[in-house]
């Protein structure tokens, strides 16, 4: 690891403006974001109240960064980093993805966003007053039912929709478009000064702009996507754990713990950040216990769990079905934490002495066995697994024109190490590997507080995620889960072998440093710039605009089910009209679509999508989108056309 001279830990001074400036993005994003979806829970989402008291938390955070001194002033790979983060932001209002139908995440975190800033609570009761409740649906993908079949909860854990619901009740909804960018403006700098910390200025700076560069980050980016949000905390988390512990500041550790924590209220699968941590804070517990890094981080461990009760508390109340959905992975997750941590409370003196005793040969053979497993990963498992899972993938239609087996439950998990390849080069993953197997043995072996938590947290999501990604396999929708943790660590790792095999030869580190972006650059290059949806707000604003404010919509006829997944959460939040569906394996006639438009309020308006029946018919929008080709065994490399065109029919009295 390359570090830098700094002062005697605790000395009063003046932080660097640099350091200064990302203490406050990452405060701020989790003060605003946490006073926002608590804003969200308690049916109070008022911008007037939200956001005095989202900076009130911003600089109570901000507090537990103490006015020591932060070694790194500004310098010309600094720079670089800001203009990187600046470019992020930019490209990204400049050409936003603007995801507005329900088929996938971005449109779900929409839809709750568009609720949130319009209704102002995360509570959904959505009943049609006068319609008999057993003749329709309200629930939809994304939006399931719980108690009442009008009582819905949506989706996910709500940190992320909660920030835009703020920003779109404040600014007007189109401008949820512009959060993500934000957001990822402030990955760049987080991830910056943790690699300035690892790499030093130059390298740490190339490190960040081949992460910047990678088709991962283009695209999730610039759309309504948490990955970038995790990506945030985890190297803005890790950033400040070193700080603490070069520092010997608890107070640091404590915010360190928080920011990482906040990965957990982002993203379900946050809490595998935690496993990480936990399992480094239990090795240090165990083998040296007197290391002044163990009290700091143990600190930041608490803090850490802290964030994730929020997040679960969150999940429990208001996305019960998402919970139960996890329910086998958080399990999993919080059974290894409290064993770890039940194993690092009173460690038995003769387990402390073997350990002692066989650190090096104990070292030897977890490298070895994680060596031997990423090369099987890699080169083996390919040819000779073929994972599958329980539920449907939908992916019939890409096997199809693959001209493979058609096998809707393929995960394609056994071609983990393959994906990254695609997106990275064989030089980076290959390097990046290795560097987490030399990393894994250092800290084993010798022990390296400041890097320690990094490389445990990164082998536990790379190994993880390596094996069984969870995520359905088209393309690029299935490198969501190797942004947050995987692409950037394996990027930083890569770095490290390369500063190690160039020694002081600083011009030989950052050319081969820049050369790793040419296979980088081969993928992002044909597609990596262009918007996907564009003008998707303008299109909502057209739908609202035909429909009128005292609409209630029906979904009737043979695409029903599809038009409401896609359409009716957006239609309640971003339009503030009513909507519903017929019931799966059912068919509403002309004469049930009277008798329902009968027994809605006398000031409202049915109007009927998805069926042709006799009235008033408009064309709600025509449009013709552009968005990123689904492969599954290579990147995509192409933008399809999809086109939206929706009409409605009142049917007359």
């Amino acid at each position: 690891m390359v570090t830098e001279s700094s002062p005697s830990p605790g000395l009063a001074t003046s932080r660097p403006v640099f350091e200064t400036l990302v203490v406050w993005c990452l405060s701020g994003l989790l003060g605003v974001g946490l006073v926002a979806l608590a804003a969200a829970m308690l049916g109070v989402m008022e911008p007037w109240l939200v956001w005095p008291l989202g900076l009130l938390a911003t600089m109570g955070l901000t507090r537990l960064a103490p006015r020591t001194a932060i070694p790194g002033p500004m310098s010309l790979g600094t720079v670089l980093a800001i203009v990187l983060a600046t470019g992020v932001i930019v490209l990204g209002w400049l050409a936003p993805h603007e995801h507005f139908l329900g088929i996938r995440d971005p449109g779900t975190y929409v839809a709750t966003a568009s609720w949130i800033a319009r209704q102002g609570t995360l509570a959904m009761e959505v009943s049609v007053p006068g319609v008999d409740p057993e003749t329709v649906v309200y629930s939809s993908v994304g939006f399931p039912s719980v108690g009442a079949p009008a009582t819905l909860r949506p989706q996910f854990l709500h940190l992320f929709p909660s920030i835009l619901a703020l920003v779109g009740s404040t600014f007007g909804l189109s401008a949820m478009y512009l959060v993500n960018p934000v957001i990822a403006g402030i990955a760049v700098l987080a991830f910056f000064a943790f690699a300035r910390r690892m790499l030093g200025e130059t390298q740490g700076s190339l490190a960040t702009l081949l992460v910047v560069l990678t088709l991962p980050f283009l695209y999730f980016s610039r759309a309504p996507f948490t990955e970038l949000t995790s990506m945030a905390f985890v190297f803005g988390g890790l950033w400040l754990l070193g700080v603490a512990v070069g520092s010997g500041s608890r107070r640091f550790g404590y915010l360190g713990g928080l920011v990482l924590g906040g990965a957990t209220v982002a993203r379900i699968d946050g809490v595998i950040v935690l496993v990480g941590l936990v399992a480094y804070v239990t090795w240090l517990d165990v083998s040296s216990p007197e290391d002044q890094a163990t009290p700091i981080l143990g600190g930041a461990v608490v803090a850490g769990l802290l964030m994730a009760g929020v997040g679960m508390a969150n999940g429990l109340i208001y996305s019960p079905v998402y919970i139960a959905d996890h329910a086998e992975f958080i399990g999993a997750a919080a059974l290894a934490i409290l064993v770890l941590r039940l194993m690092g409370a009173r460690p038995a003196e003769p387990v402390r002495s073997l350990l002692r005793r066989n650190r090096q040969g104990l070292a030897t053979v977890v490298t070895v066995g994680l060596g031997l497993w990423l090369a099987y990963a890699w080169l083996v498992r390919p040819f000779v697994e073929a994972p599958t899972r329980s539920d449907i993938y939908a992916i019939a239609g890409l096997q199809e024109q693959a001209g493979v087996a058609v096998e809707p439950l393929r995960t394609y998990a056994e071609l983990s190490v393959h994906w990254l390849v695609w997106y990275l080069g064989i030089p980076l993953v290959g390097l990046g590997l290795l560097g987490l197997v030399v990393g894994v043995r250092r800290v084993l072996s010798k022990g390296d507080p400041d890097q320690g938590p990094f490389v445990a947290l990164s082998a536990v999501a790379i190994v993880t995620y390596l094996f069984r990604p969870s995520i359905n396999p088209d393309h690029i929708w299935a490198m969501r889960r190797f942004l947050p943790i995987v692409i950037p660590a394996l990027i930083v790792f890569g770095c490290l072998v390369v500063a190690r095999l160039a020694g002081r030869h600083s011009l030989v580190r950052g050319v081969v440093t820049l050369l790793l972006a040419i296979p980088i650059l081969l993928t992002s290059i044909p597609v990596g710039l262009d918007p996907e949806f564009e003008d998707g707000g303008a299109t909502v604003e057209a739908i609202c605009g035909g429909l009128g404010a005292e609409a209630v919509v029906l979904f009737t006829g043979p695409s029903a089910r599809a038009l409401s997944d896609s359409l009716m959460p957006l239609l309640r939040g971003w339009c503030g009209v009513q909507a519903m569906a017929q019931p799966p394996d059912t068919t509403l006639d002309e004469e049930d679509v009277r008798e329902i438009s009968s027994q809605i309020p006398e000031d409202a308006r049915l109007w009927v999508i998805g069926s042709d029946i006799g009235g008033d018919r408009i064309t709600l929008v025509s449009h013709t989108f552009s968005y990123l080709e689904g492969t599954l065994f290579e990147p995509p490399q192409v933008w399809n056309e999809l086109v939206v065109d929706l009409a409605a029919t009142s049917p007359r009295d």
